[in-house]
């Protein structure tokens, strides 16, 4: 028996979209949990050719960006490639997280190993 033909719908493109997004980001190399970046900003724009719509062609546009630092009090000043300066407002990385609703970070402690090891030879 064939199944019945439904179509993707508007949040499955969505998700697709992002896992695409997610998947060319990973592939770069350029991010990782070992990596750290006290500031980021971002310009994307996606061309759509979608069927049934009118128009079938559009596109859809954002920019955006986060600056990470200790306080929200101080200007944070970094400089950029080919000697630009970045000026914003400082924000703790952990309220970018909540903010976005990623995972907090969580200290790790770990008994045991080579460093307790070699702190224990030091004593």
């Amino acid at each position: 028996m064939k199944r019945p033909y439904y179509a993707l719908n508007g949040n499955e493109i969505i998700d697709v979209i992002l896992s695409e997004v997610r998947k060319s980001l990973e592939a770069s190399g350029k991010f990782g949990i070992a990596k750290t970046f006290p500031q980021v900003s971002w310009n994307w724009r996606l061309e759509m050719d979608v069927y049934p719509s009118e128009p079938s062609k559009f596109e859809v546009s954002a920019t955006g960006g986060k600056k990470t630092g200790e306080t929200t009090l101080e200007p944070l000043s970094v400089a950029l490639e080919g000697g630009k300066d970045g000026v914003g407002v400082k924000i703790a990385p952990d309220q970018v997280r909540s903010d976005e609703g990623l995972q907090l970070m969580q200290p790790v402690q770990k008994k045991g190993g080579i460093v307790d090891e070699l702190m224990d030879s030091l004593k």
